[in-house]
């Protein structure tokens, strides 16, 4: 992402399983990090890490049932750029899905999340 990987192909998507590894939840303190010491001015990339996560990365639910960590994502790439997914089998297929549909979502954002925005990435 730093080496300026999505300027020079900027159709490329990602996705990133397991809520983005922890990506959504570092990304603030990695652009102000960058920024404040002064090393974005440095790499070959032209974006932050978080506007890069929202344009190139798309993020899977894999492992992470929690509601908390769900709204947190969302409030880092929006309903547009995650995409439900179970883990299996470390996780349970059924209890994944009990837990999606008590997430507190409009229909439109679950509907994103669950299907939607896998069917436009991947073109099916």
């Amino acid at each position: 992402m730093l080496s300026g990987l999505f300027d020079r192909y900027p159709n490329l998507k990602i996705i990133i399983g397991h809520m983005g590894e922890m990506l959504a939840f570092w990304a603030w303190r990695l652009d102000h990090r960058l920024k404040e010491e002064g090393w974005h001015e440095k790499l070959e990339c032209k974006k932050t890490i978080t506007e890069y996560l929202n344009t190139n990365i798309f993020l899977t639910t894999s492992g992470f049932f929690d509601t908390p960590s769900l709204m947190h994502a969302i409030s880092t790439v929006s309903t547009d750029r995650i995409m439900f997914s179970v883990d299996y089998p470390y996780e349970d297929n059924l209890k994944a899905s009990q837990w999606l549909d008590s997430v507190p979502l409009a229909a439109e954002d679950k509907l994103k999340i669950s299907y939607l925005n896998a069917a436009n990435l991947l073109n099916i």
